[in-house]
């Protein structure tokens, strides 16, 4: 799961990337690369990608500085500006800051009316305790505005739990700041996926629904966890991109080795049941990476897709290795594939 120690020997050796093989499932274009942090020991993972006419912006899990393990929110222009956008605060955000996934809807807060919404996972801990954040701003670059408590809080009492955290989300009616949020819970030895109905028009009363877990039927191993999610209004479906198994046999084993594209109708979501099917994987075969994993799917503004047609997954590639050599290998790569 994300924001995780990483581990051990250096193993890898990378091959060529090829079009999709057999098994993955879909007709993948070859994997190239989207995004490399800049610097040695930097690293970069975790994406919400929103495609605004011909620019691209990807938020990511980031660090800060040179060698040192802080996670902030990045923002990206694709071939423009790169800098940290959300810092860690002084309360129960003060760990870590990652997990982004932006949104348009209209919000107003503390008298000011912002256009966009932040979802990100805090953290005062080094590998526990998470919780949901939320933060607005009037321009996709910023400057980005925190709400000081959680949106959606862990709902376990031991703070060594992993908590609430891995969001994604979709506009449902931007004009009255109606948002769908997709998240994970782990703890008391379970993992499950959850989504609410949040209304954040007015943040002096905002409503946050009860969570409807979200099905695992249809997934092969491991569920979904580490996943971001894309509405597809023309089908009534949501697409999710996920780290399926089975989990590696090696470490770092908290990662997975490939990534799967999966699908379920819009009624079902709703419903919390029905059963996923799946558009095609990524692993190995097609990236040369041993390790492929916490993923995003390119999306508009409002969270869907900006073609039925297609999908394309921007995914973490990274080697395995000792920590924190491993770490600084994550860069984001990419792939389309018709749907």
């Amino acid at each position: 799961m994300r924001k995780a120690a990483v581990a051990v020997a250096l193993t890898a050796l990378l091959v060529v990337p090829t079009s999709a093989s057999a098994g993955s499932g879909a007709s993948w274009s070859t994997p190239e690369p989207f995004y490399a942090p800049s610097g040695r020991q930097m690293y970069a993972y975790a994406p919400s990608v929103i495609a605004d006419g011909a620019q691209t912006y990807v938020y990511t899990c980031h660090n800060r500085v040179n060698g040192q393990i802080d996670d902030h929110v990045f923002f990206t222009r694709i071939g423009g500006e790169d800098h940290d956008v959300v810092r860690p605060g002084s309360g129960w955000d003060s760990q870590h800051i990652c997990d982004p996934t932006v949104v348009a809807a209209n919000v107003s807060y503390g008298g000011t009316a912002y256009r966009y919404v932040m979802f990100f996972l805090g953290t005062d801990l080094p590998n526990s305790r998470n919780q949901i954040g939320v933060a607005f701003a009037n321009a996709l670059g910023g400057p980005w505005v925190k709400y000081p408590e959680p949106i959606v809080r862990t709902p376990f009492s031991d703070p060594q739990a992993w908590g609430a955290g891995q969001p994604s989300a979709t506009t449902i009616n931007p004009n009255t700041g109606e948002i769908m949020l997709f998240y994970t819970e782990g703890g008391d030895g379970r993992t499950q996926a959850y989504f609410r109905h949040l209304t954040l028009g007015n943040m002096s009363n905002p409503v946050v629904g009860q969570k409807v877990p979200i099905t695992n039927d249809g997934l092969a191993d491991r569920g979904l966890h580490n996943f971001d999610v894309a509405y597809d209004p023309p089908n009534d479906r949501f697409v999710a991109i996920r780290e399926a198994g089975p989990r590696p046999v090696g470490h770092p084993d908290f990662i997975s080795e490939r990534v799967e594209v999966v699908a379920l109708r819009g009624g079902d979501m709703w419903a919390g049941k029905g059963t996923w099917t799946s558009i095609g994987t990524i692993g190995q075969d097609q990236t040369g990476y041993p390790r492929n994993h916490n993923a995003g799917l390119v999306r508009t503004v409002y969270g869907t897709l900006p073609s039925s047609n297609s999908v394309t997954a921007v995914y973490t590639v990274g080697l395995v290795g000792p920590h924190p050599a491993s770490l600084y290998t994550y860069e984001l790569w990419k792939a389309t594939t018709p749907i």
